[in-house]
């Protein structure tokens, strides 16, 4: 029974806190960062491939009654997470605990509705 709504809810939050933001322009001509891949140097067309795929990389566990949502790139503390970089937050990344937080008065109506259709049997 809760398994489905933690997971519905954990798949919700997710697909909220994947939404990547517009991508800013490069601080340097010469270096170009391509998501999903990772820095090009434009003259020689280069690229140095150190994405992890941050998009591809997000997990829904539920265990009892708890719903476990990470993202296991590597570097995903820097843009979701607790330390996430001053960059990432001006250039729009939401932290995971702020998406959460923005979904709250939904997970209360999907939990409620959900436990009013068991209740009526």
């Amino acid at each position: 029974m809760f398994r489905g709504i933690g997971q519905a809810v954990g798949e919700d939050i997710k697909s909220k806190a994947g939404v990547y933001p517009p991508q800013p322009p490069p601080k340097n001509p010469l270096y170009q960062y391509i998501r999903g891949t990772g820095t090009m140097y434009v003259p020689t067309g280069s690229i140095r491939r150190t994405s992890e795929n941050l998009r591809l990389k997000w997990q829904v566990n539920v265990r009892g009654f708890k719903t476990y949502i990470e993202n296991i790139a590597s570097y995903a503390v820097y843009v979701h997470g607790e330390f996430q970089a001053a960059m990432h937050k001006v250039t729009g990344w939401k932290q995971l605990k702020e998406v959460a937080k923005d979904e709250l008065p939904e997970i209360r109506r999907k939990v409620q509705r959900q436990l009013q259709r068991i209740l009526r049997g």
